[in-house]
């Protein structure tokens, strides 16, 4: 493995022990942890979210800019070396959160940042399930990526409860890696 992503870290900063300890010899790694901004949240030491990418020493990465969004944590980076470049963003939504038309909207502006990129791969949890055909938050997440050319190669259970939450989206006309 050269690269994953870990969402769901429930890590505080860059220097928490979860993350250091977890670091393999000669990886590298850049994280997004979630901001603990809700009192609950800080008194029951519970911070669920965060978004870790763990990459090898041959790979240059650098963090893409994106703003802030409401609905879902998103980390985006630039991964170069000599035999590859790619945009990779890991995404995390809250399941505790509902599907609403915002998290749909931040979703697309983030594909529409990266639509131009000749290979990009997206990541993460989308907490939908995404195998659940008949469902319309299924049906409008396929939308989306049907509408900006992409395809999610994840075809089985992602979760203990036999759903799949979890993407792997590229290009429609990329060759998955």
């Amino acid at each position: 493995i050269y690269i994953f992503a870990v969402v769901e870290t429930w890590h505080d900063a860059v220097n928490s022990p979860s993350l250091i300890a977890c670091a393999p010899p000669n990886y590298k790694y850049i994280e997004k942890a979630r901001a603990r901004t809700d009192i609950a949240t800080v008194t029951t030491n519970c911070n669920h979210g965060g978004i870790c990418v763990f990459f090898r020493n041959i790979f240059r990465v650098k963090i893409i800019t994106l703003p802030d969004y409401k609905c879902m944590e998103v980390l985006a980076l630039s991964v170069s070396s000599s035999v590859l470049t790619t945009a990779l963003i890991a995404v995390y939504r809250p399941g505790s959160i509902a599907v609403t038309k915002l998290f749909f909207d931040e979703f697309a502006d983030v594909l529409e940042r990266f639509a131009s990129f000749n290979n990009f791969i997206m990541v993460g949890d989308v907490n939908i399930h995404i195998d659940c055909l008949a469902s319309t938050t299924t049906q409008q997440f396929q939308s989306l990526l049907d509408s900006f050319g992409l395809a999610d190669y994840i075809h089985q259970p992602t979760h203990p409860l036999h759903h799949q939450l979890d993407v792997f989206i590229t290009r429609c006309d990329c060759k998955p890696p």
